[in-house]
C-alpha cells in the first residue's frame, strides 16, 4: 500500500525542482492515516457524550452583595424577592393532634392562626407564637402544660429548582406538592427560632428573547427568575427573667412555649446559569480538536522530517538526473 497517496500533512516544496504541488511522503501518509483514526475515535467519544448527557449544563455561583437600606426596603416589599407562599400549621403529640388548649398566634396582629388550614402570606409575615391556654386563669397559677414535648409541623408550597425542565428551571410548586419542616418543642424551655430564607436566581437563557429585551433596555436583574428557599435556622434559649411568658389575649391567659420568626437575607443568594446543548456545538468541538491535531502533526512532519527529506531529494535530483540527453544538441556542439 502506497501511504504517500494519503499524505495530506506535508507542505508544498519550497524549491520547484520537485515539480509537485505537494511533497508527499510515505511517513506523511502514515501520519494522515493515524489522524483519520484519531478523528473517528474523537467523533465516537463526543457523540456518546452528546447523546447521554443532560439537555442543559449548569453553572452555579454563590453570591454576596452589599445593599443599602433603601435597596433592602425595596426588596422587602417586592413580591419577586419577598413572595407570598401558601402554608399550613399543625401541632401533634405522638399520633394525636393536640387539643385547642394549644394555639398558634400571629405575632403581627395578635390573631389566632387556624390549624389544618392553608394560609397565604409573605415570607417575612410568618412570625408566630405557640402558646398554651392556662387551665386555671388565676394569676397565681404557674400554667404548666401536662406534656413534656410535642411536634410543630410546618407545611408550605414553595419554589422548586429543576435544572433540566425545558419550560422553567425555577417555578412555584402547585397542587399536592409541598415541603415539610417538623420541629420538636419542649414545654420546660422557651426558645426563639429564627428561620432565614435566601433568594435563588436564574439568569435568562441566551437567545432571541434575551436579545430583544436587552435592545428594549430591560435590566438584566429584571429578566432573572427569582425564587426563595430555606437556608438556615438559629435557636436562642430565653430565661423566664428575660421574657414575660404569660400573656393575655382577649382576657384569656396563655403561656408562651415557642416563638418562630422568618427573615430573608438579601445580601446572599444562589445564582444559576444554564446552557442548552447544541449539535452545532458538538460539531464545532470535533472540528476544533481535529484541526489542532492536524496542525500538530503537520508541524511535526514539516519541522522534523520533511525538511530533511527535501534536502535529500534535492541532492538526489542533482546527482541522478534521469532526463534523457538530446543527441542533436550534442552534434551541434561538436
Amino acid at each position: 500500500m502506497r501511504f504517500n497517496k494519503l499524505d495530506f500533512l506535508s507542505n508544498a516544496p519550497k524549491i520547484f525542482i520537485f515539480q509537485k504541488h505537494s511533497n508527499k511522503t510515505h511517513f506523511g501518509g502514515v501520519l494522515t492515516f493515524i489522524l483519520f483514526i484519531i478523528i473517528l475515535i474523537l467523533f465516537a467519544y463526543h457523540l456518546i457524550i452528546f447523546i447521554t448527557e443532560e439537555d442543559y449544563s449548569i453553572q452555579y455561583l454563590r453570591e454576596e452583595k452589599y445593599l443599602y437600606d433603601k435597596e433592602v426596603i425595596s426588596r422587602w416589599i417586592d413580591n419577586r424577592y419577598n413572595p407570598y407562599i401558601e402554608f399550613g400549621l399543625e401541632l401533634s403529640s405522638g399520633n394525636k393532634l393536640l387539643s385547642n388548649n394549644y394555639v398558634i398566634f400571629n405575632e403581627t396582629d395578635g390573631q389566632i392562626i387556624p390549624r389544618r388550614q392553608n394560609l397565604t402570606k409573605r415570607v417575612t409575615d410568618i412570625n408566630i407564637g405557640i402558646y398554651y391556654k392556662c387551665k386555671n386563669q388565676s394569676d397565681a397559677d404557674e400554667c404548666i402544660p401536662s406534656i413534656d414535648y410535642f411536634m410543630f409541623h410546618f407545611r408550605y408550597i414553595g419554589f422548586k429548582i429543576d435544572h433540566q425542565n425545558s419550560n422553567s428551571p425555577l417555578h412555584y410548586l402547585s397542587g399536592g406538592d409541598l415541603y415539610r419542616a417538623d420541629e420538636e418543642i419542649y414545654t420546660n424551655e422557651v426558645v426563639i427560632h429564627t428561620i432565614t430564607w435566601e433568594n435563588v436566581k436564574y439568569n435568562p437563557e441566551a437567545g432571541i428573547s434575551k436579545l430583544l429585551k436587552n435592545i428594549r433596555g430591560i435590566d438584566n436583574e429584571k429578566q432573572k427568575k427569582i425564587g426563595i428557599s430555606l437556608r438556615d435556622s438559629n435557636f436562642e434559649n430565653l430565661d423566664e427573667d428575660e421574657l414575660d411568658l404569660i400573656t393575655y389575649f382577649n382576657g384569656t391567659k396563655y403561656r408562651l412555649l415557642r416563638q418562630i420568626k422568618h427573615n430573608i437575607d438579601f445580601f446572599h443568594y444562589d445564582e444559576y446559569t444554564r446552557t442548552k446543548k447544541s449539535f452545532f456545538g458538538f460539531i464545532s468541538n470535533i472540528f476544533s480538536l481535529s484541526l489542532a491535531i492536524f496542525k500538530t502533526l503537520s508541524s511535526f512532519l514539516t519541522g522534523f522530517y520533511s525538511n530533511n527529506f527535501d534536502n535529500y531529494k534535492i541532492i538526489e535530483k542533482i546527482l541522478h538526473n534521469d532526463k534523457p540527453i538530446n543527441k542533436k544538441s550534442l552534434q551541434i556542439l561538436n
